[in-house]
């Protein structure tokens, strides 16, 4: 099972990324154009601190993986929503909140890698013999 938190992480940063590269446009390069819509910065922010939330407080208070599964997938869903906003709600021509909100949604990818996800008695979880 530790392996498949694994899996489940680096499907969603890849799937991002990609995402990202070709149905968002590449990298947001540029300045903003005009005004920035601070509110999408807001609700970034917002986002953010729930995933990390998710991630720093809810999931170690979390007793079994099983338990800790469920609680993963949320906080990697909200990261990566963060991602997705910026894709798709942000007008190209503000590339400087784009790129913030997928440079967000990768740091809160990347702080909820699931390092908690061990054999029972330790072990590394990529390797067959859990001991």
């Amino acid at each position: 099972m530790p392996v498949m938190f694994w899996v489940i992480w680096f499907a969603i940063l890849s799937g991002l990324l990609i995402m990202q590269f070709f149905a968002g446009g590449g990298i947001p390069a540029g300045g903003g154009q005009g005004e920035e819509p601070v509110i999408y910065q807001v609700i970034t922010l917002v986002i953010a601190a729930a995933a990390l939330f998710v991630r720093f407080v809810i999931i170690p208070r979390l007793d079994g993986l099983r338990k800790k599964f469920p609680a993963m997938i949320v906080g990697l869903a909200l990261a990566e929503s963060i991602g997705i906003i910026g894709m798709f709600a942000i007008p190209q021509e503000h590339a400087a909140t784009r790129l913030f909100m997928l440079g967000t949604a990768i740091v809160c990818i990347v702080l909820s890698a699931p390092v908690y996800a061990k054999f029972p008695g330790g072990g590394s979880p990529f390797r067959n013999d859990p001991a």
